[in-house]
Parts: structure tokens; sequence; C-alpha cells
């Protein structure tokens, strides 16, 4: 007498053929031809075997921040331009004072003001001087944000600020576009 491992090594080594099922169980085998085929379709589809993928074309990706929508530095299409109403963006107070640990505001405008569906807005803001000892723990603390920048120092003196500001949207093609709309520089006077 034979006993089920048996049987089963047996059932599997003979072939496995179409609609068997194993001794003593209702389900059909996962080895029969029609299954192969569909594990051997199911693999190569997960492994990206059965689809190309499609080739990257460097003019696609030689735009630059600020170029008109669908134009690239070397005048060719880009592949998923930012299409958007022309918007325009100001640092509307450059020059601002304010006192040590307390909280000074840069304050940021867009024309027109209402922002597209789809569209955010963006800035960014790093310190590009500032005064003797104001590193480490002691460094300037910036909080970007629009229509405000949040800047709070811990030693006085003057510090300059290069300010960014920029329209992203989601693109179709699965990344994000984005528009810079200012590039300026700020000067901030910290008073002890």
């Amino acid at each position: 007498m034979r006993c089920a491992v048996q049987e089963r090594t047996r059932f599997w080594w003979e072939g496995a053929g179409e609609g068997k099922t194993l001794p003593g169980s209702h389900v059909p085998s996962p080895w029969s031809r029609a299954s192969l085929a569909r594990w051997a379709v199911c693999l190569a589809a997960c492994l990206g075997l059965a689809v190309a993928p499609a080739p990257i074309r460097p003019q696609a990706l030689a735009g630059t921040p600020g170029t008109a929508a669908g134009e690239t530095t070397q005048g060719r299409a880009e592949a998923c331009p930012l299409t958007t109403p022309r918007h325009k963006a100001q640092l509307k107070t450059p020059r601002v004072e304010g006192r040590v640990e307390e909280a000074v505001m840069l304050e940021l405008a867009l024309t027109p003001p209402d922002v597209p569906m789809g569209f955010f807005v963006t800035s960014l803001a790093d310190v590009l001087e500032a005064p003797a000892g104001a590193t480490g723990e002691r460094r300037p603390r910036l909080l970007t944000g629009f229509p405000r920048i949040r800047f709070v120092a811990a030693v006085p003196g003057d510090y300059r600020l290069a300010i960014r500001l920029s329209l992203v949207a989601k693109s179709s093609c699965g990344g994000v576009k984005a528009a810079t709309l200012l590039e300026q520089e700020a000067l901030v006077r910290i008073r002890p």
C-alpha cells in the first residue's frame, strides 16, 4: 500500500495532465499545460518583458526654468509643457528690519492672484550671507511658504537671502512640471 506522499509524488512526475486533480482533492493541478502558460505570461508581464520601454529623447528633457510653455532653450517643443496663463511674482518686501528672536515676514505676491486649478505655489529661501556667530544652534530659522516667508534670527546683523518662487503642477507624463516665477535677493537687518 502506498502512502499519500508517494501517491502525490507519482502524480507530479507522471504528467499531471489537463483537468486532473490531486488524489483526495478537488483542486486542479497548478502544473497543467494551460496553467503553466498562464504563469509564464504573468511572469513575463511582471518582469516587463512583454512591453519594451519607450526611448527617452534628450530634447524632451532640455527645458529650463522660466522658458515659455512648450518651448526649450533650443526652440524645440517639450514632451509635456507647463501650460498655464502667464503669472508674475514679486517680492513686496526686499528689505525688512526686525529684532533678535522676533519673527520677520517677507511678503510675496502673485499676479494674477488666483492660482489655476491643479497648480500650487512653492517658495524657497537660502541664507547667502550672515553675520559672524550665526552658525550651528544660532543660525537663522526660515519657514518658507506663500504668501509669506518667516525669518527668525538669534544674532544681530545683516542677512542676505536668495528667494525663489515657483508655480508647480502635476504633469500628465507622470512627473512634476515647474516654472520659476521669481529669483531675487532680500536683505534682512536684525537689531539687538
